[in-house]
């Protein structure tokens, strides 16, 4: 069940990387994009000079090894009102470089939504012997990343001791701002400060995430016609990042700002605000697309000529949108401007929701209808649905039918099939925008929808070669995460054979074939092996038996009374594995696994061996299943790392053939 580079993951397992993350600054790998212009002048949230402590500061005190450590972080919202033509958020950090590893920090990186305008950036960096190097032209850059901008900005000189600065303005047209801010960091922060412009007419709250694990505290001051309000906190630990836990999204201290009471009276987190933001969109974005669909219902309903039930139609229209039309990763909840489901037809590209959309139209042509569905990804960290903001999402699916079975379907994601849908997306909360709103928790694969099998084949001649043959069937999301769609079948039997020759070293690999079904989201995979005559050692013969599944080595290395976070793995599985052994008259059986039999909250572990000594052969069967994919601290964790542990030791047994 290890998840390596060349492999499909496992339950234990981390997702796939992101393409973006809702952090608004932090250290950045690279620097890469366009320039971006940065002439409009910051306002006056400035730091205060340096201090001699802080320029004496070499280590924090009770974290040595600290990488960095923020001095001070300020960030100041104002949202739009009659004295101001855009809502503005300024940001002001100074950061001190500890550590050869804390000079990433000096790459910084400033996330926002497409909608959201970064109007101002500058920086500097203070020097340990009192020189101030600064920002040089051409050091900001942007990217866009479907639905997302991301700013880069590469601090210069920066060296162990040294300071960085730097302060940067986004402003945006709307009246409300939805995006979290986070306090702390990824290293120790000393004073870190909110403040939020309340007007007497709208009255705002802030929400504070974990603040019963800091102490901090709100001032307020009167400024014309209405009060700054301040949330200030001293002496911040870093955030907490334990291997396999929950992304940093859902680990720091998250404030929200959200209207307390809107203009015209309702709650903000009641669901008319749902349904004004689900209504908007759907007649600025959504409608639009649907006034041109004479060819969509023609051709859909040719499709569906002759189809029997409804699920196969649903099938058909499906896998038309799926194969016909690639969404571009990231691209989020709106569809191609200008674009209609016509047109859509012939696009070959688009955004998630164009793709939903289209799938829209074709079902209800086919008498199917659906209902559209925003979805979050939990990398991003979970979203807080009782604060009303299309930005918690960045996916359009749709839902057929009611509960207690519904069908969800995402047509944007090329790996999937009818009524599956990302691991990343499982167990997350959602909303249905149309006939509601209605907040829906999207259904998790059990760890029996997820299966790696695989039966080996061997045989020991007289030489002591050992040969065979192997299938692997991989379903769910292990077959979601490896199905390689658009390459070709030569390239993908040379990615399985380099998988095979890494998960069974010592053999020659031949005859690979692969199938693919990404109606049924599944892989089938057969090949030939032979020991290497570099392996063969002639009077003794060695297998690992827990091979290409095996053997198990333990990610969960931190003793429960230490662990600190949940584990989060990426989705419930189960690994079946089953060896069959034959061996001339030759030679005997001289060493054997021990069984296991182990079951716990967590899952169940099992192994055994059927030894038929008359007819020289062995049946060897392993099973790993992995039920649930958040496990707290305490005994949840335990039972998780002693189920690893288990299978570990296992997994670490040989079975041993010897010539008489």
């Amino acid at each position: 069940m290890g998840s390596t580079a060349v492999s499909p993951p496992d339950a234990g397992g981390r997702p796939a990387p992101r393409r973006r993350r809702r952090a608004v600054a932090g250290p950045a790998a690279a620097v890469a994009g366009f320039a971006v212009a940065v002439a409009v002048p910051l306002a006056a949230l400035e730091l205060p000079p340096p201090s001699p402590s802080e320029r004496a500061l070499q280590e924090v005190p009770g974290y040595p090894g600290a990488p960095a450590v923020v001095l001070v972080k300020k960030a100041e919202l104002r949202l739009r009102d009659g004295d101001a033509a855009r809502s503005t958020f300024e940001v002001a950090v100074r950061l001190k470089i500890l550590t050869e590893a804390g000079k990433s920090f000096g790459q910084v990186v400033i996330g926002h939504s497409a909608t959201v305008e970064l109007e101002a950036f500058a920086g500097r960096t203070l020097l340990d012997d009192g020189s101030v190097v600064p920002l040089p032209p051409g050091a900001v850059f942007r990217e866009e990343q479907g639905s997302r901008r991301v700013t880069k900005a590469a601090l210069p000189a920066v060296a162990v001791g040294a300071m960085i600065e730097y302060r940067y303005r986004l402003a945006w047209d709307g009246g409300l701002f939805f995006e979290p801010w986070y306090l702390d960091d990824r290293v120790p922060t000393l004073y870190s400060e909110l403040a939020y412009y309340e007007r007497d007419s709208w009255r705002l709250e802030h929400r504070l995430r974990d603040a019963g694990r800091v102490r901090y505290r709100v001032t307020s001051q009167r400024d014309g016609g209405g009060r700054w309000v301040r949330i200030a906190a001293q002496d911040l630990p870093p955030v907490i990042e334990e291997p396999y836990g929950f992304p940093f999204a859902d680990l720091a201290l998250r404030v929200l700002i959200v209207p307390a009471q809107r203009p015209d009276g309702p709650d903000a987190a009641s669901a008319s605000v749902w349904r004004g933001l689900c209504e908007g969109i759907e007649a600025g974005a959504y409608a639009p697309v649907r006034r041109s669909v004479r060819r969509v219902r023609q051709r859909a309903r040719r499709m569906v000529r002759g189809a029997d039930d409804r699920r196969r139609k649903i099938e058909i229209l499906y896998r038309a949108v799926h194969d016909g039309l690639r969404a571009a990763p990231g691209s989020g909840l709106l569809p191609t401007p200008g674009i209609t489901a016509d047109r859509l037809l012939d696009a070959g590209r688009g955004t998630y929701a164009d793709a939903a959309l289209l799938l829209q139209s074709m079902l209800a042509a086919a008498g199917v209808p659906s209902r559209l569905v925003w979805a979050a990804d939990w990398r991003d960290g979970l979203p807080d649905l009782a604060v009303p903001s299309p930005a918690w999402f960045d996916k359009v699916l749709l839902v057929v039918g009611e509960t207690p079975a519904p069908l969800y379907l995402d047509p944007g994601d090329r790996s999937l099939a009818a009524g599956r849908l990302a691991p990343t997306q499982e167990g997350t909360e959602a909303l249905i925008c149309d006939g509601g709103p209605e907040i829906v928790t999207l259904p998790r694969t059990p760890a029996e929808g997820s299966v790696r099998r695989a039966l080996v084949d061997l045989e020991l001649d007289g030489d002591g070669r050992l040969h065979g043959r192997g299938r692997l069937r991989l379903t769910g999301h292990h077959a979601w995460f490896y199905l390689r769609r658009g390459e070709t079948a030569e390239a993908i039997r040379d990615g399985w054979r380099r998988w095979l020759e890494n998960a069974l070293p010592g053999y020659a690999i031949a005859g690979v074939e692969v199938e693919e079904r990404p109606a049924q989201q599944e892989i089938a995979v057969v090949w030939s092996m032979r020991q290497r005559a570099a392996d063969v050692l002639g009077d003794e013969a060695s297998v690992t038996p827990s091979r290409p599944l095996g053997p198990l080595a333990q990610r969960y290395v931190i003793p429960p009374e230490r662990r600190r976070t949940p584990v989060r793995v990426s989705f419930a599985d189960r690994d079946e594995l089953e060896l069959r052994l034959a061996w001339p008259p030759s030679w005997r059986l001289d060493l054997v696994p021990e069984p296991l039999s182990h079951a716990t909250a967590a899952g169940r572990c099992e192994a055994g061996i059927d030894v038929d000594a008359a007819g020289r052969r062995l049946v060897y069967r392993r099973l790993l299943q992995i039920d649930g994919t958040i496990f707290y601290p305490g005994a949840a964790y335990a039972a998780l790392r002693e189920l690893y542990a288990r299978m570990e030791r296992h997994d670490a047994q040989s079975l041993v053939l010897v010539r008489d």
